[in-house]
């Protein structure tokens, strides 16, 4: 019986690197495997890499008006792989849902839960509230080695804590830490808006 799978974690915390890795084995063992990731992401036109693998792979793009039931309906694949989820609309991922209900396939969504203000994105909510399976990959903080869950982003290396929630950005733009130092850098930040 298929399920609807939902990994997440912070930026760098092996998600894309986990996915490839299983579309490889997938395939390997025979299965036609479809690859998705949301047009919104712009750093890897078309592939889905890993910072920790020398491989890729291809991926369809998909959008906010994409019908990706009737797609994946149309492609008939043993496997859906999807990177990026929290750049999903609602509707992408009810979506996805229905390809697990109706097509009997198993769906396997990647993502990041919140944005750098502290904020569910909107896929990557839906799929929380949807998915049958939902599993945290775990990353330490980059400041004090606690579990990350939250992401601080640098512009001309400030932290800012107000704007789009979607910028995709490198690494080097967030830091992947712990409630504790997000809330650090926040304080921070706005005792020097009050001096």
């Amino acid at each position: 019986m298929a399920k609807l799978y939902f990994y997440y974690s912070v930026m760098d915390g092996g998600k894309s690197a986990h996915l490839i890795m299983q579309v490889h084995k997938l395939r390997n063992k025979g299965y036609d495997v479809l690859a998705l990731k949301p047009r919104r992401d712009t750093r890897d036109y078309g592939v889905i890499k890993s910072r920790a693998l020398q491989t890729e792979v291809e991926a369809m793009l998909i959008d906010e008006n994409t019908d990706v039931f009737e797609l994946v309906k149309n492609i008939s694949p043993a496997y859906v792989f999807v990177d990026e989820v929290n750049f999903l609309s609602e509707q992408n991922v009810e979506d996805l849902a229905r390809i697990v209900d109706e097509l009997d396939i198993p769906v396997f969504g990647y993502g990041l839960l919140t944005d750098y203000k502290s904020r569910l994105f909107e896929g990557s909510k839906r799929m929380m509230e949807l998915a049958d399976s939902r599993r945290e990959m775990q990353s330490p903080c980059d400041h004090c080695q606690r579990k990350a869950t939250m992401h601080l982003h640098k512009v001309n290396g400030e932290y800012v804590f107000e704007g789009e929630s979607i910028k995709v950005g490198d690494k080097g733009d967030y830091e992947s830490v712990c409630r504790r130092c997000y809330m650090r850098a926040k304080k921070e930040k706005e005792g020097t808006k009050n001096e």
